[in-house]
């Protein structure tokens, strides 16, 4: 569990570093690459089978796409993975640097 929870923490380190900059696809293409080149630490042969790139042509994981070292001694997963900076609510508060409040 910690190597997926280092995944998460590099994507998130990642996208903080854009906040602010006025463009929301960078926070994207930033957890992206951090995720990728965590994963490839992992000991696994992992395959994404829920991934958002194919849906919008973003820069996220992909299904199908092999993530871990791989090799007959790494685990085999089948990876849900949803792209970080999507997740903690949203590209577009990343890129301007505001946070959300609910004024209700």
């Amino acid at each position: 569990m910690g190597d997926f929870v280092h995944v998460v923490e590099e994507a998130a380190i990642a996208s903080a570093r854009t906040m602010g900059q006025g463009d929301p696809g960078a926070a994207d293409q930033a957890a992206v690459q951090a995720m990728r080149r965590a994963f490839e630490t992992v000991e696994m042969a992992g395959t994404i089978v829920i991934g958002e790139g194919e849906r919008d042509e973003a820069p996220m994981l992909y299904i199908g796409e092999q993530v871990g070292l791989g090799g007959a001694g790494g685990r085999r997963i089948s990876a849900a993975w949803i792209s970080p900076s999507i997740r903690c609510e949203g590209t577009n508060l990343c890129a301007t640097g505001h946070a959300q409040f609910d004024r209700s």
